[in-house]
């Protein structure tokens, strides 16, 4: 009996058994396949729309700040941004401060002292205590917002954390767009 090769009438499966496994189950759950996608839909849209949950359960509050940056230790006491084991954190006004979550890659750009020295607003979810997580940072000059990034002229690459372009090796340019209100 010759070999059938695939793409030829059907599976290498036994044609008794085609099929049989796919249609058994569905017949046997009941639940058809564009059932299934619209269940899962929906399951995705509430687990991501419904909102951001904390560590103990609780929503987070999403906030808009303003202040400078400055280099605070462990126990939160700002200290100078040379030391290898600063966190950063935003000081607003009033004298708060909010620590920046050391795994948030976003707060890799606040390593450029340029960055550190500008009055930030920034757009975070604040997470138990006074943790943020960053969501946008902007820069503010005459109570107008500024984007901020990194551009490699060169290569047209866009970054937010400084440092050399991955693609030409130069030192990516930082840049301030003005952002229309």
């Amino acid at each position: 009996m010759p070999s059938k090769r695939l793409g030829d009438s059907g599976s290498s499966e036994p044609e008794h058994c085609r099929g049989t496994t796919s249609q058994f189950n569905r017949e046997k759950s009941g639940v058809s396949q564009p059932c299934l996608t619209v269940v899962f839909l929906v399951t995705c849209l509430l687990m991501f729309c419904g909102g951001r949950q904390g560590n103990e359960g609780k929503s987070l509050q999403e906030v808009v700040l303003r202040g400078r940056v400055i280099c605070v230790d462990k126990a939160g006491t700002q200290v100078s941004c040379r030391r290898d084991d600063r966190r950063f954190a935003l000081r607003v006004a009033d004298g708060r401060t909010f620590e920046f979550l050391q795994d948030d890659p976003n707060s890799m750009m606040f390593d450029d002292h340029r960055i550190r020295k500008r009055t930030l607003q920034v757009r975070g979810w604040r997470r138990g205590g006074n943790s943020l997580e960053i969501i946008k940072v902007h820069s503010l000059k005459d109570d107008q917002l500024f984007d901020i990034h990194y551009f490699c002229q060169t290569c047209n690459i866009k970054a937010f954390v400084g440092g050399l372009c991955w693609c030409c090796q130069e030192e990516f340019e930082l840049r301030e767009v003005s952002v229309d209100r």
